[in-house]
């Protein structure tokens, strides 16, 4: 059995399964995903007027709220938010602040499943994987803070869309390691 890092960051395209991989790793070490998002999704409903449910389904993140600006959706909202706190507080920010979250817990593993823009280069020198999760369909985004640097990429794992090839995979992974599950690098591309 392979020893896992305490820290596994996910990063990947909208839909592209970061939330799915998030919790069957989660279920699978006993781990807790800490959503580096979450402060985002808190403070943007308050700070814009809308509903505080939109920012937590795909469909919500797509409604449009009206701004002093003009329209914009539910995800431009939250994606500017977060990027304003990173231009004033370091590319970090969000990252170093997910992290700094996990002293109040004891789990093993901690799981971060939206590490975006190049955030993930906080996990670096820490007892980390960045783990890419990458599916065919969901390989960009209009939005520029949906862009993550694939320099940080340890590991790459293609997910299908089939959930049980998916939960296959994450097993042998949480069990055996990266390398036995055969997720090498980041160039040499596991599918399910």
């Amino acid at each position: 059995m392979s020893r896992l890092p305490k820290y596994i960051a996910l990063c990947g395209w909208p839909k592209s399964g970061k939330d799915e991989v998030a919790k069957i790793l989660a279920s699978l070490l006993d781990a807790r995903v800490i959503d580096d998002g979450e402060p985002l999704r808190f403070a943007a409903p308050r700070l814009f007027g809308y509903d505080a449910n939109l920012p937590y389904t795909q469909e919500g993140k797509a409604t449009l709220i009206d701004t002093p600006e003009g329209k914009i959706t539910v995800r431009q909202s939250l994606g500017d938010l977060g990027k304003h706190l990173e231009a004033t507080h370091g590319h970090e920010f969000m990252a170093w602040r997910a992290i700094r979250e996990t002293e109040r817990y004891s789990n093993p593993h901690f799981i971060f499943p939206s590490v975006r823009r190049s955030s993930a280069s906080a996990f670096k020198g820490l007892d980390s994987i960045v783990i890419e999760v990458r599916r065919p369909g969901y390989d960009s985004s209009p939005h520029d803070f949906d862009w993550y640097d694939p320099a940080h990429i340890d590991y790459v794992i293609h997910n299908d869309g089939d959930v049980d090839q998916l939960h296959q995979l994450l097993r042998w992974f949480a069990k055996f390691g990266p390398s036995e599950a055969h997720l090498v690098n980041q160039t040499e591309e596991v599918t399910q």
